[in-house]
């Protein structure tokens, strides 16, 4: 992961050889989500989650991963959001297991009767890692949600470090 200052280029490199390929060009976006790096925030929705804020260090080496520890069969957090229609909206965030491996879910949903419009099912190890969903609206331009967990997947007993949570009007993050 590289960062810059707002303003200061970026480099863009090949990713088998490592040689420079010149300035990495990016358009600007906004991230929908609020307070992206404060799960325990009242703007997340929880169900069946403890968090403990800034419990790990974050892929920028920063001390501001929180740590989910799910309490039930269908452990979830999500942040509810207003979408526009035929738009497609790229969820991502960054996830690594506290210890193993633990099976979870990212999803964007369809607010009225739960309908998922994209789901990415994943295992997270002690690695971090980005995962990544998109998914189109459709004709639908009701409030959605950004899910991390659920859908049986996130139980009791197992924990996870999370951070940098992003939704962005684009097919890509």
């Amino acid at each position: 992961m590289q960062t810059a200052a707002s303003g200061a280029p970026r480099f863009d490199y090949d990713p088998t050889t490592l040689q420079p390929k010149g300035i990495l060009l990016e358009g600007s976006r906004t991230n929908a989500l609020k307070y992206s790096e404060q799960f325990d925030n009242a703007i997340w929705g929880k169900s069946y989650i403890s968090i403990t804020p800034n419990a790990a260090l974050a892929p920028d080496g920063t001390l501001t991963a929180g740590q989910l520890d799910a309490t039930n069969a269908n452990s979830y957090i999500y942040q509810v959001y207003t979408g526009a229609a035929n738009t497609s909206y790229t969820f991502s965030v960054w996830i690594k297991s506290v210890s193993g491996t633990t099976s979870l879910r990212i999803n964007q949903y369809y607010n009225a009767g739960n309908a998922a419009l994209a789901t990415l099912t994943l295992t997270a190890d002690t690695t971090w890692r980005r995962y990544v969903v998109t998914a189109n609206t459709g004709a639908t331009s009701s409030p959605f949600w950004a899910t991390i967990g659920g859908a049986g997947t996130f139980s009791t007993g197992e924990s996870i470090y999370v951070w940098g949570a992003q939704l962005e009007t684009a097919q890509t993050p």
